[in-house]
């Protein structure tokens, strides 16, 4: 190996691979949960925006009054691919390139905290005490048996 590929080598971060089985379940659980407070939330905001933009539409609409309800159906459209809740966007191509989605976000932090793992960070401690007090939970079920 070259120095430019040790150089381009030792830049790469390195990242654990992703959860399966159980702990993917858990981790898919989590962020199903969520896109529902979201969605939520989303739903809260909108109804009553969509009563203004009815409003809006009748007294000020002239030729056109449903331009602002059409508006809010637009970005309820946009708030729903960003959400994903039941991830049916996944087997459409993005629109834009970057476009930010939950799920980007997630996977943004997930990769983040990855990488403070593997070089020893603060996750690194947590998980030790995360499995420290997993092992003892074992220990007590198997005493218990």
């Amino acid at each position: 190996m070259n120095t430019a590929e040790q150089i381009e080598s030792a830049s790469l971060p390195v990242v654990t691979a992703r959860p399966t089985g159980r702990a993917r379940l858990i981790r898919d659980i989590i962020v199903f949960q969520v896109k529902l407070a979201l969605d939520g939330f989303r739903d809260l905001v909108m109804s009553p925006l969509s009563i203004v933009a009815g409003i809006i539409g009748v007294l000020f609409g002239g030729n056109d009054p449903s331009w602002a309800y059409r508006r809010l159906l637009y970005l309820g459209r946009d708030t729903d691919r960003w959400i994903n809740l039941f991830n049916a966007y996944d087997r459409y191509p993005q629109r834009g390139a970057g476009e930010a989605t939950v799920d980007g976000v997630i996977g943004d932090i997930e990769d983040t905290l990855r990488r403070d793992y593997d070089a020893g960070g603060v996750t690194a401690r947590s998980r030790d005490a995360v499995e420290a007090g997993l092992e003892r939970l074992r220990e007590e079920l198997q005493r218990r048996r």
